[in-house]
């Protein structure tokens, strides 16, 4: 081989390295054009970013910084489940927050409402979990009901997703109000009572229970706390009767799996809260008392669950209880949060924190890490 062939080959090798470098240097230097608009990113346009990046060489900070103005996904309370497809594959954490207790009135036409009074605040649930593109989960977000003023009608709704009915007293003294909805999410969708539903619960962040206001005095009755491994929190009776706790659901007992109870209806009625949803839901106040008196109570709150939290009892596909935190589908978070309304817990923008949920449920994903 002569010097000039050994010359252009070095020359070659050397021009070679040279345009790699640059072309390197120069995708690296250029702006990710995907901005977030107003809406949720769908599937394709977040792959697109992604592949963009793989494709023109950018690093792993370009990536990162591309987690970072990527919108969360944010789901109100709509009154049907809201589905969820990943978008890519990739760590996700998802937070939940159960709605409050209806809110009481002691008035009883719309004309004169006043003196509001809102029940328990519902519960908080976090954690982060492994999803693959194109797979879908569920959100169900649930509701505060709110104080029924017609007067000829003797319950009030409960909050959708689980709340139980509130009862009005037969002379319209007390009005007792529903409990608050949970918010989960589940990997089987369908109404939000279908047993195979809510077994599919991977997480739950439970509802408090309802309130009850007397129309003369303006005294608010107590309800639980929703969310926790066990809703928390002394349920009173009218006016001032502490009753217990043990109308809060746990891990394993309340009204029934997902659902809280109706305000006693029976007997010398005095109005009466619902019990909030939740893993279980509560149950009303007169689970807790014989005495007519009494009638005129509160409701317990619902509890919480997450997948993989210790001090959680998951079910296994058959709805027994296992004994341990792991859902039976396999789908399991890390990171995991579980708070009673009672306690501190994050803000949805996550830029401060709160005592307790009061109002409609809420839930958001965020997108952490990609595979």
């Amino acid at each position: 081989m002569n010097k000039f062939d050994l010359k252009s080959i070095l020359l070659g090798i050397i021009l070679s390295f040279s345009i790699c470098v640059c072309a390197t240097l120069f995708y690296n230097a250029r702006e990710i054009e995907f901005n977030p608009s107003d809406e949720s990113w769908n599937v394709n346009n977040i792959e697109e970013a992604i592949n963009d990046i793989k494709n023109n060489y950018y690093s792993s900070t370009d990536v990162k910084n591309l987690i970072q103005i990527i919108n969360s996904w944010n789901y109100s309370y709509t009154g049907n489940y809201q589905e969820f497809e990943v978008p890519i594959t990739g760590e996700y954490k998802i937070e939940l927050w159960g709605a409050s207790g209806g809110q009481g009135c002691g008035s009883l036409t719309s004309s004169s409402r006043y003196n509001c009074q809102t029940g328990a605040a519902g519960g908080y649930a976090s954690g982060n979990i492994k999803l693959t593109s194109g797979e879908k989960i569920y959100l169900y977000v649930g509701n505060q009901p709110q104080n029924n003023l017609d007067t000829t009608t003797v319950y009030t709704a409960g909050g959708w997703n689980g709340g139980g009915n509130g009862i009005i007293a037969s002379d319209k003294d007390e009005r007792g109000t529903g409990g608050g909805g949970a918010t989960d999410v589940r990997i089987i969708n369908g109404n939000w009572n279908d047993y195979d539903s809510l077994k599919s619960r991977i997480m739950v962040a439970g509802g408090g229970g309802g309130s009850i206001v007397q129309v003369n005095t303006f005294k608010t009755v107590t309800s639980g706390y929703g969310g926790g491994l066990t809703a928390v929190g002394t349920i009173y009776a009218y006016p001032s009767y502490a009753l217990g706790t043990s109308a809060n659901a746990t891990q394993t007992t309340g009204y029934s799996f997902g659902i809280g109870e109706n305000g006693y209806t029976g007997g010398d009625t005095e109005g009466a809260a619902g019990g909030g949803g939740g893993y279980y839901g509560g149950k009303n106040g007169k689970s807790m008392t014989t005495n007519a008196a009494y009638y005129g109570a509160g409701a317990g709150g619902g509890s919480g669950f997450v997948s993989g939290h210790s001090g959680c009892d998951a079910i296994d596909e058959n709805g027994n209880h296992t004994g341990q935190p792991n859902h039976y589908s396999g789908k399991i978070f890390t990171n995991t949060v579980l708070k009673a309304g009672n306690e501190s817990m994050p803000t949805y923008d996550g830029k401060s924190t709160m005592v307790g949920n009061s109002g409609n449920g809420y839930a958001k994903i965020t997108l952490v890490s990609i595979d």
